[in-house]
């Protein structure tokens, strides 16, 4: 089968709704423990779990906001999801999960800042949120040089977490 057309891309990766294909590439990421602690997860993911959920993707990803795969534009591998959807807020929520051999190149601050762009500019959306644990230093540093700013308007409680909230407006684009 021919996996889905990009509809975004980047200097490195383009973005496309995710297909029966990245079931693989997902299990093996989304099973390791290193990868899943701070995410909303929580904890490595069964497979079953992953397939429910790259069903859901596969169903979300056709639209304006989903859940998509980012793949490297030289050959093809895979190289996370990343997320732009209302999920838990009025707003449109940014997320982004990349596979350990993936950390530290700068994709993630790549395409979360195109699709920020993609939000604000082609959306028109007036706000962008995202959340992240305090102890996701990394995560942490992505959204701050993509230009978010911490925010207090959201309150989230989490008895095992504390959440930090992040914003961006379209009046703050310039970063």
């Amino acid at each position: 089968m021919n996996k889905p057309k990009a509809f975004m891309e980047t200097d490195r990766a383009h973005l496309r709704a995710f297909c029966k294909e990245d079931y693989t590439e997902l299990v093996s990421m989304m099973s390791d423990l290193e990868v899943m602690k701070y995410t909303g997860f929580r904890s490595p993911q069964s497979p079953d779990q992953v397939m429910e959920s790259l069903r859901n993707w596969i169903r979300e990803g056709k639209g304006p906001f989903g859940v998509w795969c980012a793949e490297d534009k030289l050959n093809g591998e895979f190289i996370g999801w990343f997320m732009l959807k209302k999920h838990r807020y009025d707003y449109p929520e940014l997320g982004f999960m990349l596979p350990r051999k993936r950390w530290g190149q700068g994709l993630a601050c790549e395409i979360s800042h195109r699709i920020l762009k993609y939000a604000l500019e082609d959306l028109g959306v007036e706000k962008v949120l995202a959340t992240t644990v305090k102890e996701n230093v990394s995560s942490i540093s992505v959204l701050k040089k993509i230009g978010m700013c911490i925010s207090n308007v959201v309150p989230i409680r989490d008895p095992n977490f504390e959440i930090i909230c992040f914003e961006k407006c379209s009046s703050l684009l310039e970063a």
